[in-house]
């Protein structure tokens, strides 16, 4: 399980256009720049952002191995950037699969980025 996990963690930052996301993930959650948690079929990093001061979150990194991933891990997302007063989640993607699961579960889609479809989430 593992080793596909770290096979979706490497395919995602190889569509990133930063070829050095990974490394820049690594040291902001050193660091504590950056708030990284998982499990055995997950790995998500948030990074805390504030926009006209009014913080908010970034998912830097979301993979699940799991069919359900998304489903199981906003919730999570949600209370944690509750806990450090922000406002909202967002999180970017090239998958068009995620435009009707994130409708379903109360994102937001907003203009694309970059061409990265953007969502977010209010918590």
């Amino acid at each position: 399980m593992i080793k596909t996990l770290d096979k979706m963690i490497i395919r995602t930052a190889a569509i990133s256009k930063d070829k050095q996301l990974l490394e820049k993930i690594q040291n902001a959650c050193r660091e504590k720049q950056a708030f990284c948690f998982g499990s055995d079929d997950a790995r998500i990093v948030l990074k805390p952002r504030s926009r006209d001061g009014i913080p908010y979150v970034v998912v830097w990194l979301g993979v699940s191995i799991s069919r359900d991933g998304l489903e199981r891990y906003t919730p999570k997302v949600q209370e944690l950037t509750r806990m450090i007063g922000g406002r909202w989640a967002e999180f970017y993607t090239v998958r068009k699969g995620f435009i009707r699961k994130a409708r379903q579960l109360g994102f937001e889609r907003l203009p694309d980025e970059d061409g990265l479809m953007k969502f977010r989430i209010p918590v």
